[in-house]
């Protein structure tokens, strides 16, 4: 399991991409990640787990096809439910959320801006789907292409998704994460 210390900051592969001594890097091809296939994560779990099958769609829904989430919440089930018939997923959710703070959250929100935490409060705070871009602009009081610098920013880290005129979070339960960093 990936933890805090083994976390590769997003800035610091940037900075070797960038040494001018590291030719090898910058001739390397880069190959993005796409969020793991719902479905196939579903099979997988349906392998694992013999839960009824709507159940095994929540888990591989709940985990947003991000390659750490169904890691951790696998080994939640796994951990606290295999011996069961069915799951009831709200009673690992404290547990899955923990890890998910834990392994990479925390991580990624200590590297952020303040501004770059605004947003994500406001994201948070918005619609399900996310929240528009002029609504950030709004609220948060910078220009439109200030808001695409910060957008595009939060898109490299993974944070956010690439949908046109929305800021909405890529990664699962991120949301809550936000809010909880608030509530205190």
């Amino acid at each position: 399991m990936c933890s805090v210390q083994n976390w590769v900051r997003f800035q610091d592969i940037e900075n070797l991409q960038n040494e001018k001594t590291l030719t090898f890097l910058q001739r390397a091809p880069k190959i993005p990640l796409q969020p793991l296939n719902r479905t196939a994560v579903a099979n997988m779990y349906g392998r694992i787990f013999k839960f009824p099958e709507s159940s095994i769609r929540e888990m591989a829904s709940l985990s947003a096809g991000y390659a750490y989430a169904v890691q951790a919440l696998g080994y939640i089930v796994w951990k606290h439910c295999r011996e069961e018939r069915d799951i009831d997923l709200k009673t690992i959710l404290a547990d899955y959320d923990l890890l998910l703070a834990e392994g990479v959250y925390d991580k990624l929100w200590t590297d952020m801006s303040e501004t770059d935490r605004e947003i994500c409060r406001l994201v948070a705070d918005g619609e399900s789907d996310g929240n528009s871009v002029a609504e950030i602009i709004k609220q948060v009081g910078i220009s439109k292409s200030l808001a695409s610098n910060y957008k595009r920013r939060l898109i490299k880290k993974g944070i956010m998704e690439n949908i046109r005129g929305r800021f909405v979070f890529s990664l699962p339960r991120f949301g809550k994460y936000v809010s909880e960093q608030y509530r205190f």
